[in-house]
């Protein structure tokens, strides 16, 4: 369902600064989380501040 794409898209996102590559989702240039800026999806600010850990996000490794 919706819920459970956007928990998907949310884990992408922040995955990479989860495992230290960047500080922020924005500084990931591999990302759609600019995209996802750019529709309205997310703030410009999202994942800057550490987002608890997503429902089942164990799953998704």
């Amino acid at each position: 369902d919706e819920n459970d794409f956007a928990n998907y898209c949310d884990y992408i996102h922040y995955n990479p600064v989860k495992h230290g590559l960047c500080q922020s989702p924005e500084q990931w240039q591999f990302s759609t989380f600019h995209q996802f800026v750019a529709k309205g999806i997310y703030p410009q600010d999202w994942g800057k501040n550490p987002i608890p850990d997503l429902p089942n996000s164990q799953d998704y490794e």
